[in-house]
């Protein structure tokens, strides 16, 4: 008789886990952006998370942690129980940058499960108009006037990766300029771009695209191998000679030990949703292309930035922190 209990709560205890992932998700699901409002990766997350919900079939929440370039967000989400109901925005700057650069950083790349890549894009080149008493309409202008006014021209920045692509840029112009402010977002950098406080920095398309009929910006080029289908006016470095091109990205990953089945069906869901029309439009809309990944794809596409990151950073001797 007891034999027989014991077997009943044994195989009541096996079953009871088996039938919660079953049911999964049954509650709301938690996306946790490190950046703030209106940023990149939040304006691509709100647009994915109402339909994500939908295939899901429960609700999915925004949720912003802001604060050091989107450590603190990552840093923050890795710790919450790895049950399928958190998951966490990762971008070129949290992944490829920040722990090439950071001497220590607080969580771990490879740990986290990969669940899907969104979306990606390039940023641009953008000049205050006024610079030089508004001389500065091309990228040969601009050179021409940090060659000869070297230390004069300074820049801002937004995200960690856009300090690499100064250096990067300004490095192989052969111009020297130097570091005004970092600012806790792109957006926040915008004002003193506005006013002439800083000259020029390194944007992406939807955070400038309000401004552009400001009369105030000037966009000189966009770093990526081909023109931008947004801004298909604006010339690519390599068409100025230089070739190097910078692709910011946006995924979605999940803390360390999350459930193979749970991770699965994210994955499946998310790349459902990112295949629909409407999705791929409303992100090209902010100049940001989307690409279907497994996520396996997705985890040796992040190692392989890692490894492109260090190695720039390496190059242009930018020191760890």
């Amino acid at each position: 008789m007891k034999l027989a209990a014991l077997l009943i709560v044994a195989m009541c205890s096996i079953a009871a886990p088996l039938s919660a992932l079953a049911q999964y998700p049954d509650r709301p699901i938690r996306i946790i952006v490190p950046y703030g409002p209106a940023s990149n990766s939040d304006t691509m997350v709100r647009v994915v998370a109402t339909k994500l919900g939908d295939e899901l079939g429960v609700p999915v929440v925004v949720e912003n942690r802001v604060g050091a370039s989107g450590v603190l967000g990552t840093e923050w989400a890795q710790r919450q129980k790895p049950d399928g109901y958190t998951i966490f925005v990762v971008t070129s700057g949290t992944m490829g940058v920040i722990p090439n650069i950071q001497l220590k950083t607080p969580y771990e790349p490879e740990t986290f499960v990969p669940l899907a890549y969104l979306a990606g894009g390039p940023l641009f080149l953008v000049t205050y108009a006024g610079l030089n008493d508004g001389k500065v309409h091309t990228f040969k202008d601009f050179v021409a006037y940090g060659k000869a006014n070297p230390g004069v021209l300074n820049y801002g920045f937004g995200t960690p990766g856009a300090w690499i692509i100064t250096a990067e840029v300004v490095g192989k112009s052969g111009i020297a300029a130097i570091p005004l402010q970092v600012y806790a977002s792109e957006a926040l950098a915008m004002p003193d771009l506005l006013t002439g406080r800083s000259h020029f920095m390194f944007v992406t398309y939807s955070v400038m695209s309000g401004y552009l009929n400001s009369g105030k910006l000037r966009v000189l080029a966009v770093l990526d191998e081909k023109r931008s289908e947004v801004l298909p006016d604006v010339p690519n470095l390599k068409e100025l000679g230089i070739d190097w091109d910078f692709g910011g990205w946006v995924g979605l990953m999940a803390p360390a030990h999350t459930p193979k089945e749970s991770a699965e069906k994210l994955s499946h869901a998310l790349r459902k949703v990112l295949a629909e029309p409407g999705v791929k439009t409303a992100f090209q809309n902010i100049g940001m292309q989307t690409k279907d990944m497994s996520p396996q794809e997705f985890s040796s596409f992040i190692m392989d930035e890692m490894r492109r990151y260090k190695k720039s950073i390496e190059e242009n001797n930018i020191p760890r922190r």
